[in-house]
């Protein structure tokens, strides 16, 4: 596999492909304060778990914040939060309940991650149905929006370490939705986004009859082996692998 940069619909890119045109792509958003370098590592991990998905195509967008100046040099965000209030949050074992918050720049974002994923059909000749968005945290929650509120149809999403956001938009959007095809996943001694709150997502999905394989783990705001491994077999399935 090999690595390159890009822009791709006005974003920063790095783009992972295998030795022959991708069949089959893979999108994700990193978490706040993290380069778009953050989870390229899991292209060649995924691909040591099943050698099929060494063939698809990866595209890791950098968010569109620059965190420099908070003095996280070459950090990244999709939209900004309130580190004093998370810090005090973790600090005093506050549980952050984020399911009435909607940021104002999603709806922006959502559309600036459907034009990503045209970008993506068209680079590597793809229909959006073989595209699967996701990513870690603040990337989660992001890709979550896009799969719910647009009328896109991929392939699924993949929300790792993400939470419920917008809980009556979404709810409402997923009940058009059904079928939407999900792997989540979440530690249950998680401190910045608790695991009640992934339960909470993972349970509108449920009763909006979405698709879900939910994967709790003994862990906390982390990507452990165990599921990368799931994660692979799960793209390997919606890949016809």
């Amino acid at each position: 596999m090999r690595g390159r940069r890009d822009n791709w619909a006005g974003m920063d890119c790095v783009l992972v492909e295998g030795d022959r045109p991708p069949d089959f792509a893979v999108l994700l958003c990193h978490g706040y304060g993290a380069p778009a370098t953050d989870l390229v590592d899991l292209a060649p991990a995924l691909a040591d778990c099943d050698h099929s998905l060494a063939d698809v195509g990866y595209v890791f967008p950098a968010g569109v914040m620059s965190l420099a100046e908070e003095g996280l040099e070459g950090g990244r965000a999709w939209w900004p939060i309130d580190m004093y209030e998370l810090m005090e949050a973790i600090q005093f074992g506050r549980m952050r309940d984020l399911r009435q918050m909607c940021p104002p720049e999603l709806p922006e974002l959502r559309q600036r991650m459907v034009a990503l994923v045209a970008e993506v059909e068209k680079q590597w000749h793809l229909p959006a149905g073989r595209v699967v968005i996701g990513g870690f945290s603040q990337g989660a929650m992001l890709t979550t929006a896009v799969a719910l509120q647009e009328d896109i149809e991929l392939a699924g999403v993949a929300a790792i370490s993400g939470t419920l956001l917008c809980e009556h938009q979404w709810r409402e959007a997923a009940a058009k939705k059904k079928g939407l095809q999900v792997f989540q996943s979440h530690g249950r001694v998680d401190p910045i986004l608790p695991y009640a709150n992934a339960e909470a997502l993972r349970d509108l999905l449920l009763e909006t009859e979405q698709q879900v394989e939910f994967l709790p783990f003994q862990g906390q705001h982390e990507i452990p082996r165990a599921i990368v491994e799931r994660l692979a077999a799960w793209l390997s399935v919606r890949r016809g692998g």
